[in-house]
């Protein structure tokens, strides 16, 4: 092959790499912003080595698939398996619904962190919010710490935890009320922890599925 034909074979590599970096890879994840699913779908792009991507914030399993399946996003990841609350009902119950390709998994060791406004203190608790999940990762601990304390799970995008805590924040919840959940939460949504590693056992992990839309095969 001449010089003449090896420089711009060797442009048009630079550029296609260019054009790679630059596509936006929009990401749906079964969280909002602060929730584990959001440290999930970090730790994704950061071991993968994405460049530019867009994580949108769907709330629930159900909300990550259909979006896949009608092309708004490009991947989904939403938790599928806990150490101590064993499979995660939403997603087992979406997953059944619809269509998509396995990608990948990964985990994260989870620790729970209870956090309310600043108005308010542990003391004058009358609720706590979170996802049912948390719930029985936490079972032990919240019976002895918080026994007459309500816990009460959202409907609809309120099941997520993070969703919860912005609506805390709005003051959309009774200031009277906490979330109990990732303490990437506090910073992000103004709120303050009062306290910390509420999960019953240190080897807590949630798994995470990754998914793509579900390639059509040609007949």
């Amino acid at each position: 092959m001449s010089k003449s034909y090896i420089i711009p074979l060797i442009y048009a590599k630079i550029l296609l790499s260019v054009i790679i970096d630059t596509l936006l890879m929009k990401i749906g994840i079964q969280g909002g912003e602060g929730s584990f699913n959001h440290s999930a779908a970090l730790k994704y792009i950061s071991e993968n080595g994405i460049k530019n991507a867009k994580i949108e914030y769907l709330y629930t399993s159900e909300r990550v698939l259909a979006a896949l399946e009608a092309g708004e996003v490009d991947l989904g990841l939403f938790a599928i398996f806990n150490t101590l609350g064993g499979v995660v009902e939403e997603s087992a119950e979406a997953i059944g619904k619809h269509d998509f390709q396995y990608v990948d998994t990964l985990s994260l060791q989870i620790r729970h962190f209870l956090m309310c406004s600043h108005e308010c203190s542990a003391a004058d608790l009358k609720t706590i919010y979170a996802h049912p999940q948390v719930f029985i990762q936490c079972a032990l601990t919240l019976g002895k710490r918080y026994a007459s304390v309500e816990l009460r799970s959202g409907d609809g995008e309120m099941i997520d935890t993070a969703r919860a805590a912005q609506a805390l924040a709005s003051g959309e919840l009774d200031k009277h009320c906490a979330i109990l959940g990732n303490k990437d939460m506090a910073e992000i949504y103004g709120l303050k922890i009062v306290d910390e590693d509420l999960q019953d056992r240190e080897d807590n992990n949630t798994h995470f599925l990754i998914v793509r839309p579900l390639k059509q095969l040609k007949a």
